[in-house]
């Protein structure tokens, strides 16, 4: 790309460098209405030792919109994905 490109580029999408312009932005999905209120937590299989994340309900035990994870990198997308900060709470 020539530098005349690069800087189109800058003024059209306002960001340094093409690597920006091509990079998703994830939307913040709101907290459902039955998770608000409750802190994300994780819970680990003592069988198979697959940890899920979800909201965790202390009235039912159970963890609400659950998802995999596999390692700290998908526990942090969760975090982000409902605008939340991570508390390093295990049940």
């Amino acid at each position: 790309m020539t530098e005349q490109g690069l800087k189109d580029i800058i003024l059209i999408t306002g960001k340094k460098g093409a690597e920006k312009m091509f990079g998703k932005k994830k939307k913040v999905v709101p907290v459902p209405d039955e998770c608000r209120g409750l802190k994300i937590k994780t819970q680990s299989s003592i069988c198979t030792g697959e940890t899920i994340i979800g909201f965790y309900d202390a009235n039912t035990r159970k963890l609400l919109c659950a998802e995999l994870v596999r390692n700290q990198s998908d526990i942090d997308n969760y975090y982000k994905k409902y605008g939340m900060e991570e508390s390093n709470e295990n049940i």
